[in-house]
This record gives C-alpha cells, sequence and structure tokens, in this order.
C-alpha cells in the first residue's frame, strides 16, 4: 500500500513522483538476483533536477558459495528493504530525455532462512543512467545501473548491475 503513494501525488506543483519495477543480476563471484518495487517521492528544484526520498522492497535470490565455513554453494532467500535518498539529473527539458540518477541510503532485511538470519545489510549505492519518455501525463523510464549493497556474512559484501522501469509524472 505505502508503494502505492507516489501515485497519489502525480500532478501537485513541483511534486515528482514514480513507481519503479527493478531487478538485479550479480556479478563476478556474486551471482544473486533480486527483483522488486520501489516507490520515489520528490521535489523539482528545476526543470533539469530533483531531488527525494524512496524505499521499496526487493525479493533476493542470495548464492553463498563454497568457503571454509561452508561445505558447497547453496542458494538462500531474504527481502531488502531499502530507504534511500535520490537525485536525478535530466539532460535535456522535453521531449526523450536522457538522465543521471543517483540513490543513496541504507537497506533493512527481512531473512526467511538460516544462513540469511546472520547477515547484516547496510549502505547501498546505485548510480544509474537512463531516459524519460515522454507520456500524455508523466513519463516512462528505463535505466541501467550499478547498485552496491553492503552485505555482511562472514566477512563477505556484495554489488550487482541493475536494471529499472519507472512510471513517474
Amino acid at each position: 500500500m505505502a508503494l502505492l503513494l507516489p501515485v497519489c501525488l502525480f500532478g501537485k506543483d513541483g511534486v515528482d513522483a514514480s513507481v519503479r519495477m527493478v531487478g538485479g543480476i550479480g556479478m563476478g563471484g556474486n551471482k544473486n538476483k533480486s527483483f522488486g518495487s520501489e516507490g520515489v517521492v520528490g521535489y523539482r528544484v528545476n526543470e533539469y533536477f530533483r531531488s527525494g526520498i524512496g524505499f521499496g522492497i526487493s525479493w533476493c535470490d542470495l548464492l553463498f558459495e563454497k568457503k571454509a565455513y561452508l561445505g558447497e554453494d547453496y542458494r538462500e532467500e531474504e527481502a531488502f528493504i531499502p530507504i534511500y535518498l535520490n537525485g536525478k539529473a535530466n539532460f535535456v527539458k522535453e521531449g526523450i530525455s536522457p538522465y543521471f540518477s543517483l540513490n543513496i541510503g541504507y537497506s533493512a532485511l527481512i531473512p526467511f532462512s538460516g544462513n540469511a538470519r546472520e547477515s547484516e545489510l547496510g549502505l547501498m549505492a546505485n548510480p544509474a543512467f537512463g531516459v524519460d519518455f515522454p507520456l500524455s501525463k508523466g513519463s516512462f523510464s528505463l535505466e541501467t545501473g550499478y547498485k552496491y549493497q553492503a552485505m555482511k556474512y562472514r566477512g563477505d559484501d556484495g554489488a550487482s548491475p541493475c536494471t529499472s522501469a519507472a512510471l513517474s509524472n
């Protein structure tokens, strides 16, 4: 229900809100996958820049690779709840507009299994490039970026490239 809050704010002067579907795949030895939804509510400072706050939930399928303390590779599921500050800079005022965005915040954890309960989350940073496509009311966005999610599990950290699609006012 809270993820629908940005939709209720469409059309308010200076308020820029979006609902995003997000997904990620792991890189290198960190082959984690995630899928979720986020809401971002911001204030459009001028025609090029918006700042705001975002929140959401993502289901994650984590790979714990074989290490000295684990007998073999295995996967576990958990949910991340990110809360972050968002900045977005469009390069063009009107029409199809490329942009750069940056999310920086913290993620909480909902563990669904044994070793996931031993994990600790923390800092989340997500720089991304995207394109806004205008609609009759609002816009549709596609972006790709890199998401760093601090996750301590016996000393291991994780990061992944990510993609998202958004509907915004």
